[in-house]
């Protein structure tokens, strides 16, 4: 463990780390951006005499007031000015190190000389000698990046403006035989295909809202002929005030999230969502009419819908509410004042429920005035909970939501949006009624932030995708979206679509705060307390159609945008059964064995068909490891991924910090 002594002059500076008695490879990654610029002392003018300014106050970061006078420091020394540090100093490697500003300078400081005049300065500037004294290492490498150099006029006590940009030094101690060349982490691979991209090359006429940019949505409540049995009149106006901040309030208007918030918080700020809540819509139906609809005539009552607003709001374009311009809109939401099947305990009307569908009417494509195609529909009472539904309503009957710890609960309007951008349930709705992804994901059981896979796919995170034996250092997902993707060989597109291994660090932060603090509907998992390795098994890859219309083995693909007569479609999900992508895998009656998204268990025990929820048993903690001959009996060909491929990679596990700042240092191997 590397540790920091005193930040004051009298700390001897063979204390600055610590190695311990840990034998093996310890290295550490510091890197400093923005640098305002550098001072160079020749030493020759300032050989027994201090310069008449004061060091201290030019630059607080170099040193401490106790700090012995300048000239004993040396005679050619390099000092940065300002303390303009941008962020905190880089740091990656074996283990953590954390130094202040003021501490880093003053490593620099002891460290960094010239070898000549300030003009030669070079590489080759680094007092390696005393570096190696003074740590006891066996070995020192170092690089700067774009450097100052000297030029003409600049003299003692001059500052180089912004030329230093970035320097960055590595420390390596060895105990035993030298290691190999150090492999320094991977960069970020850039996703470039989301969903949007399979959605528009998609053999069916869906649509999805924008997940990246701008989305706009047209919010309607609908009023029933029976509405006044579950809305008293006078309470109209605050249930529509009710369904407009759970879909664009803020997270103080529902006391946890709302679908705007929840949204624009796990995308970054890549997206912005907004939308108009309309007045209350009457179709002249009853909720038992309703109730039995299908889905295409939930469709027409949808287009009906949106037909009446922009009738009556002439003021309102129809192309502002389709931002990714494809003929469109983003996506409508109906809202309808009748319970919902479950809690009214008539299945019968099962169409009075939460789902989302699509119009896939193509001749309602126009970019000049956009049509329906991806809408939700759903009843107010997911929103209300027992403790609230009387106050909001006027009615103390019917509630389908959880509100013990917020005022409004958006849970299902949140999981719901998650279809309109294009997301299938990572639930088993089959007969089997296995849990694949274990629960805790919004799109499983509508709690937490989303799983990994999904937010890569919204083009909301981009993975680290090493080649080599390595070390990558990755922060808490909730905080970072840093990502580890396993793979023997990626994808030529940069697509999310294709069979790999996911490694996030899990925490009960962020969107996963509030669904680890509480127990969801007093039945739904809850996330664990601790910081874990959440591994999982992706296998979101395509196929595509051509002209006979057959799905065939030979036709799987990772481009979503595959030029094929039909397009492309996903190759497997969650929910287990027969379909004709089964004969992808050849043999239909093995598709009950395959998942889009599985959660891989800390379990070796565990199967490819679990029905365990979420738990802190099933996470990677610090000295834990996989490889997949341990873990076989996850996977259904056992030592090979869906396709047939060996994965080719193990890891080991280091986490420290808790929460929010937890950071997992993973070893991989690659056989």
């Amino acid at each position: 463990m590397y540790s920091w002594g005193s930040s004051t002059t009298t700390t001897p500076m063979t204390h600055v780390f610590d190695f311990g008695e840990n034998d093996g490879l310890y290295y550490a990654d510091i890197t400093i951006e923005n640098v305002d610029g550098f001072l160079f002392l020749d030493g020759l003018s300032i050989v027994n005499s201090v310069p008449d300014w004061n060091i201290t106050d030019a630059n607080p970061y170099l040193k401490s007031p106790n700090a012995n006078p300048l000239p004993t420091w040396g005679n050619r020394d390099v000092y940065t000015l300002s303390g303009n540090w941008g962020a905190a100093p880089t740091l990656s490697g074996g283990n953590s190190l954390s130094l202040s500003a003021s501490q880093l300078a003053s490593l620099l400081k002891r460290y960094t000389t010239c070898s000549n005049e300030a003009y030669f300065y070079t590489n080759s500037c680094l007092a390696y000698p005393q570096l190696l004294a003074d740590f006891n290492l066996d070995s020192y490498q170092s690089s700067e990046v774009e450097v100052p150099t000297y030029t003409g006029g600049e003299k003692n006590g001059t500052t180089l403006g912004n030329k230093a940009k970035m320097m960055k030094y590595q420390y390596q101690h060895y105990d035993d035989d030298p290691p190999g060349p150090y492999n320094p982490p991977v960069s970020k691979t850039d996703i470039l295909q989301t969903y949007a991209d399979y959605i528009d090359n998609n053999i069916y006429n869906i649509d999805g809202a924008p997940t990246v940019g701008n989305c706009n949505l047209l919010i309607v409540p609908v009023w029933l002929t029976d509405s006044s049995n579950y809305i008293s009149i006078s309470y109209k106006s605050k249930v529509r005030e009710d369904i407009e901040k759970v879909y664009l309030g803020s997270a103080e208007d529902t006391g946890w999230h709302s679908v705007k918030s929840y949204y624009e918080a796990e995308s970054f700020g890549a997206l912005s969502m907004n939308g108009v809540v309309s007045d209350w819509y009457e179709p002249g139906i009853s909720s038992t009419t309703a109730g039995g609809y299908s889905s295409g005539q939930t469709a027409d009552l949808v287009e009906a819908a949106a037909n009446w607003y922009f009738s009556n709001n002439p003021g309102k374009s129809r192309a502002d509410f389709d931002q990714d311009d494809n003929g469109y809109l983003d996506g409508v939401m109906l809202i309808y004042a009748a319970s919902d099947y479950v809690v009214l305990q008539n299945n019968n009307l099962d169409n009075l429920w939460a789902y989302c569908y699509w119009n896939q009417d193509p001749s309602l494509r126009s970019v000049s005035s956009p049509g329906v195609n991806v809408f939700f529909w759903a009843s107010y009472d997911f929103m209300y909970g027992s403790n609230n539904v009387a106050s909001r309503t006027g009615h103390s009957s019917y509630y389908g939501g959880d509100t013990r710890y917020c005022s409004i609960d958006a849970h299902t309007y949140i999981h719901e949006m998650g279809h309109v951008f294009g997301l299938d349930d990572y639930y088993d709705y089959g007969p089997n009624s296995y849990s694949p992804a274990a629960g805790f994901s919004m799109q499983d059981y509508n709690v937490g932030g989303h799983d990994p896979f999904s937010v890569m796919a919204y083009g909301w995170a981009d993975p680290y995708i090493p080649t080599e034996t390595c070390q990558i250092t990755i922060g808490a997902f909730q905080t970072t979206h840093d990502l580890i993707l396993l793979t023997p060989n990626w994808n030529d597109f940069d697509s999310p679509f294709d069979e790999y291994l996911l490694l996030e660090l899990y925490t009960p932060t962020g969107l996963n705060q509030f669904d680890c603090a509480n127990a969801y509907m007093n039945a739904y998992p809850k996330g664990p307390d601790a910081p874990g390795i959440r591994l999982w098994h992706v296998d979101s890859r395509l196929t595509y159609v051509k002209s006979d219309g057959v799905f065939k083995t030979s036709q799987i693909t990772a481009n979503a945008n595959y030029d094929a007569y039909y397009g492309v479609t996903g190759i497997v999900n969650n929910t287990n059964g027969d379909s004709d992508r089964a004969t992808c895998f050849g043999v239909s009656s093995v598709y009950d064995h395959y998942n889009q998204l599985q959660l891989i268990r800390n379990d070796t025990e565990a199967t490819y068909h679990p029905s365990d929820y979420f738990s802190g048993d099933h996470l990677f903690y610090s000295g834990d490891a996989f490889d997949m001959s341990t873990y076989r009996s996850q996977f259904y060909n056992s030592l090979n991924l869906n396709n047939g491929s060996a994965l080719g990679w193990s890891f080991s596990v280091s986490i420290t910090n808790d929460g929010a700042s937890s950071t997992a240092t993973i070893n991989l191997a690659k056989a």
